[in-house]
C-alpha cells in the first residue's frame, strides 16, 4: 500500500549562520518488530530536523544537526523506540586551493548512545577524477541500529570519474 508524506521546510541566514528546519508526516510506513512473523508493523510517523551551519573560516564548513521522530499509535512490539532523537555533526575542510578535502561526519543517538564516525579524505586528482581513502567506524550495542555493525567497521580506497 503507498504511504503518503506532507512535510515542509525553512530555513534562513544570519551572516555566517545558517538555520534551517525540516518537518513530515508520514502515513502507513513500515517499522520493524520483535516478533519473527510479520516482522513488519505499519504506523504513521512525524520526523523533524533542526540544523545550523557555519561557515565562517575560509575552506571551512560546520554543521551540527538534531533529528527527531515520533511514531504514533501503538509502538509496543517495534524495534525503534517511540520517539527515536539523533545528532549529527559535520567538518568538512578544503586544503592547497580546494584539491584536498578532510570531511569528519558523526553521527550519534541520543537514546541508544550508539553510532557512527565516518572520516574522509578526498584528493581532486584531475578536473574530472576524485581519489579518496574513508571508514565507516560503527560503535554501539548489538541490538541498536548503529551498535549492531560495531564489529563491521570498514575501510575503503576509491576514486570518482566524471565524464
Amino acid at each position: 500500500k503507498r504511504s503518503q508524506l506532507l512535510g515542509g521546510t525553512a530555513s534562513t541566514a544570519f551572516g555566517n549562520w545558517i538555520l534551517r528546519a525540516e518537518f513530515a508526516y508520514e502515513t502507513d510506513r513500515y517499522h520493524r518488530t520483535r516478533s519473527a512473523l510479520p516482522g513488519i508493523k505499519k504506523a504513521d510517523q512525524w520526523a523533524s530536523v533542526l540544523g545550523v551551519d557555519w561557515q565562517g573560516w575560509t575552506d571551512q564548513f560546520i554543521s551540527l544537526q538534531w533529528f527527531q521522530t515520533s511514531i504514533r499509535g501503538d509502538s509496543s512490539d517495534l524495534v525503534e523506540d517511540k520517539q527515536e532523537d539523533t545528532l549529527t555533526f559535520l567538518w568538512e575542510s578544503n586544503f592547497f586551493n580546494e584539491t584536498l578535502t578532510a570531511k569528519w561526519l558523526q553521527i550519534h543517538s541520543l537514546d541508544h548512545g550508539d553510532g557512527v564516525f565516518r572520516p574522509r579524505l578526498s584528493y581532486n586528482y584531475q578536473s574530472d577524477l576524485d581519489v579518496y581513502l574513508s571508514a565507516d567506524l560503527f560503535y554501539g550495542h548489538q541490538q541498536d541500529l548503529f551498535g549492531q555493525f560495531d564489529d563491521a567497521d570498514r575501510v575503503s580506497l576509491g576514486f570518482v570519474w566524471s565524464f
